[in-house]
């Protein structure tokens, strides 16, 4: 399926003349990232660079915008997270910020990414801050059509202030999304501890 979606992006760019910029880590259209994301703005420092080259760069920008927007410094260990990957951030299937305490909004930046994260299996936010709003964002935003989360397996929400308010949304959205193995949810007050 990546094979075929490389294979038209580079007939396009041939017929565009190469107007059409593409991933050099994955050969997928850089432009759709942007309408995925709804064309955020890049960073000063990523206009004196030049337009981005990959989706893990744009990635980059896109998490320091977005914690400009809600007033925080980009926490480092999360950049170097994004931009240690040696593969397409956007194709990564495992996602770990465990430990990165993030607090709600720090938290709320991370799950934007969520949807973009089309081939998504792990998910690790072990405390890192997360609570009950985030949670009911996590479920929205991981439950809109547009992100087919087909891939997601293995869900941990260890170790966060969650309380049994959110036990029903992390219900629900583990009844729709039939092939989460895991919800992993210890140390949290949700009363749950692993659920299978």
């Amino acid at each position: 399926e990546v094979g075929e979606e490389v294979q038209e992006a580079a007939k396009e760019v041939v017929a565009n003349k190469g107007k059409i910029s593409v991933c050099d880590q994955c050969g997928l259209r850089l432009d759709d990232v942007w309408a995925r994301s709804q064309r955020i703005p890049i960073s000063d420092d990523m206009e004196r660079a030049g337009a981005p080259t990959t989706h893990t760069s744009y990635m980059t920008e896109f998490y320091k915008h977005r914690c400009g927007l809600v007033g925080l410094k980009p926490n480092s260990l999360v950049l170097e997270t994004v931009r240690s990957s040696s593969e397409c951030f956007l194709g990564l299937t495992r996602l770990s910020v465990k430990g990165c305490l993030l607090g709600e909004p720090g938290v709320a930046v991370i799950l934007q990414f969520l949807p973009l994260m089309q081939h998504l299996h792990t998910l690790d936010l072990s405390g890192v801050g997360m609570r009950n709003p985030n949670v009911r964002t996590f479920t929205l935003s991981c439950g809109e059509p547009m992100w087919k989360h087909q891939t997601m397996k293995h869900v941990s929400l260890c170790q966060n202030p969650i309380s049994e308010r959110s036990f029903p949304d992390l219900l629900q959205w583990v009844k729709q999304n039939t092939k989460v193995v895991t919800m992993d949810t210890t140390g949290t007050r949700l009363g749950l501890q692993r659920r299978r």
